[in-house]
């Protein structure tokens, strides 16, 4: 049976956003891809990106106060700083050793899948890559953001147990930290009990070793320590649990021209809504598939209309119950 939802906002609304591995993103459109042979693209385009990035993108675009800091390394690096200044996106940089990292995207408009390769980054196990660390950790202890995103995991090198100390520190500090990363960083965040695990539904389950689904594998996430889960599925059902309020919710259809960077918008739509002082969890999911689903239209990860999403609103219908 469905019930009120619980008040999920706080007093101050500035996000704090990691990007732990950012990216030159070269997005390319095609009918078709065929492996072997020469293609001529529809659309191509070439932004900053990483998954921080486009959690800060979206927010910013959402009008949505926030952050971000972010290793940067080699020539690659400085042609993102450049892309980063151009768009006015705020980021504290770190530089560090190596190359930044270039994502290369192909997405087929007659099959509606994507193929991605990402390059692997940065150094991370040096002088430099530490005083990015401290950089991260220094900002957190300011006391002016509300939230901490992790977004995405750091290159190779990076030791896993980072993630667990940077949400021990945020969680200490009353930051809601929201962790969105894959195996082995997601178990080392889960042992801090973040505010919000937010996940691949297939990747928590890899993470956690068991065959688990829906409702029983977000019941899981639960129990090994997040307060709240949110379980993405690329265009199949959304389903969580935010402040004991369970619900699931199905995208509306649209034409999806790349879903790479949908999860992330997701991501800066639920924040969004819940800082502006939506409370219920109802509409904070709502605004946040809308923001994602609008992303979902256009071939550039991370970029969407917000008169869009607010269209797409309309068409979303979010079922809550108690767990």
């Amino acid at each position: 049976m469905t019930r009120s939802s619980p008040d999920l906002s706080i007093a101050w609304p500035r996000t704090l956003v990691w990007n732990t591995n950012p990216t030159l993103d070269v997005a390319s459109a095609v009918p078709s891809l065929s492996v072997g042979t020469v293609h001529r693209a529809d659309y191509q385009g070439v932004a900053a990106g990483g998954k921080g990035t486009l959690v800060i993108r979206a927010l910013t675009a959402l009008g949505g106060e926030c952050d971000g800091v972010a290793p940067l390394a080699g020539d690659v690096g400085a042609f993102v700083r450049e892309l980063l200044h151009n768009e006015g996106l705020t980021l504290h940089i770190s530089e560090v050793s190596g190359q930044t990292r270039v994502a290369v995207s192909v997405s087929e408009s007659n099959r509606g899948r994507d193929t991605v390769v990402n390059g692997p980054g940065p150094t991370a196990d040096d002088g430099l890559w530490q005083e990015h660390i401290e950089l991260v950790k220094s900002l957190l202890g300011g006391g002016r953001y509300q939230y901490f995103l992790i977004a995405g995991r750091p290159p190779p090198t990076a030791s896993t147990t980072i993630m667990a100390e940077l949400t021990r520190l945020s969680q200490g500090l009353g930051v809601r930290t929201v962790c969105d990363t894959s195996s082995p960083y997601f178990e080392s965040c889960l042992t801090e009990k973040p505010w919000l695990m937010k996940v691949n539904c297939h990747e928590a389950a890899e993470a956690l070793r068991i065959s688990k689904s829906g409702h029983e594998l977000v019941k899981e996430v639960l129990e090994r320590g997040a307060q709240n889960v949110i379980l993405t599925d690329g265009p199949h059902t959304v389903r969580g649990s935010l402040e004991g309020t369970a619900f699931s919710v199905d995208p509306p259809p649209v034409r999806v021209s790349s879903a790479v960077g949908c999860g992330d918008c997701f991501l800066a739509g639920l924040i969004f809504a819940i800082s502006r002082g939506q409370t219920r969890v109802e509409e904070v999911v709502t605004s946040a598939i809308a923001v994602a689903s609008a992303a979902a239209e256009t071939p550039q990860p991370g970029h969407f209309l917000p008169s869009r999403a607010a269209e797409l609103r309309q068409e979303i219908n979010v079922q809550c119950g108690g767990v």
